[in-house]
């Protein structure tokens, strides 16, 4: 009954990248969890070669990491790079698959350019190919890398499809793929790790101050998930500091932050249980991981008022605004920071919401979805 999956996929932690595709790493371990044999294969551009390595966490699927040379995804005219280096990244599978012999039963893939890469890699096989679809905004983004017409075929060549809320499923249905092909999956998280934990002995071991209200940020520093607009939030609430968990284009300054890098898995719940209230303004989401995550660690929740935030938050431990008003961003913190009983209210119903987006249930979920698929 166990299954030999095979991942593809471009988002998935290194010893050179240990932030990269984090989620995606919680959840192929728990396949292997459930006694499934996985294999993943994650090409590695050939300048990461250059980076130190660190240790991104215990693995326990077969991981290949197959040098290619990326040419980026830049428009000349009407013509775009992206092409060029998704040859490059299906000859670097292919090399991987025909070296190694590999064997499995089903692909599984994170993101549409993951699907769209094995698609063209490995459709020959006749194996299901599986993907799973997060944010509406990097849809949009891949169409673009490749035409119109051949986007759409390559998508309906795939065989599943677990989209992460009602929005992104009606997208994909714009796409032409059948309704019954698409099943909606909400982000789970690690309940057993991420949880509430003691925020004293935390602070001290992070050197943070014990007597401030931690704001907690986790995402890109890109303009689109709204660190500068939290920075500008709480520039000159003194009572207040911030832990920015990421890293980006954005250079982020000031003496209100305590914490700004990214960090590998493992670390990112003892971060999260150091802060009070956790705010991420995000223009767009298909069904945001870091508001789970800070949801099971009891943090009143402040983010966006867009549907896919709505989704996820209830307002029994979020107050959502718009994410471009730094005022409103800004009224929201006070309104938490100086009302402890409020926050305390918040922290047990999040806790308590958080429950119903359980990893094991959602990777059950895609396992007997893709059980489905094998034995048709």
């Amino acid at each position: 009954n166990h299954m030999r999956i095979l991942v593809i996929t471009i988002d998935y932690p290194s010893p050179r990248n240990i932030t990269r595709g984090i989620f995606l790493y919680r959840l192929v371990q728990k396949f292997v969890d459930y006694g499934h044999q996985v294999t993943v294969i994650s090409p590695e551009s050939i300048l990461d070669l250059f980076k130190s390595k660190n240790y991104y966490g215990h693995e326990k699927a077969d991981v290949y990491r197959p040098i290619f040379f990326s040419f980026g995804a830049k428009k000349i005219g009407s013509y775009n790079t992206y092409s060029l280096t998704h040859l490059a990244l299906v000859a670097a599978v292919r090399r991987t698959e025909k070296k190694y012999n590999l064997m499995y039963d089903v692909v599984y893939c994170k993101f549409i350019r993951n699907g769209i890469l094995a698609i063209d890699a490995i459709k020959k096989y006749q194996k299901p190919v599986i993907v799973d679809v997060g944010e509406n905004q990097l849809l949009d983004l891949t169409v673009k890398w490749f035409t119109y017409s051949r986007f759409i075929d390559l998508v309906n060549r795939m065989d599943g499809f677990i989209a992460v809320s009602d929005q992104v499923k009606e997208k994909l249905h714009n796409f032409k793929i059948r309704k019954e092909k698409i099943i909606v999956a909400p982000n789970g998280v690690d309940c057993l790790q991420f949880r509430k934990l003691d925020k004293i002995s935390l602070r001290e071991k992070f050197n943070f101050p014990q007597d401030k209200i931690i704001i907690a940020f986790t995402g890109n520093f890109i303009e689109s998930k709204g660190p500068d607009r939290l920075l500008m939030a709480i520039e000159g609430l003194n009572n207040i500091k911030a832990i920015f968990i990421g890293g980006g284009p954005i250079d982020l300054i000031s003496n209100q932050i305590v914490f700004k890098q990214r960090v590998p898995a493992f670390s990112v719940h003892e971060l999260l249980n150091c802060a009070d209230i956790f705010v991420l303004p995000t223009l767009h989401e298909g069904n945001n991981n870091s508001i789970i995550e800070a949801m099971a660690c009891g943090l009143p929740i402040i983010s966006s008022d867009i549907p896919e935030v709505r989704s996820q938050c209830d307002p029994s431990f979020s107050i959502l605004v718009n994410p471009m008003d730094v005022s409103a961003i800004r009224n929201s913190i006070i309104k938490l920071a100086t009302n402890a009983a409020l926050r305390e209210k918040m922290s047990a119903n999040a806790m308590a919401h958080s429950k119903r987006y359980d990893l094991n249930k959602r990777s059950k979920t895609i396992l007997e979805f893709m059980k489905s698929l094998v034995e048709l």
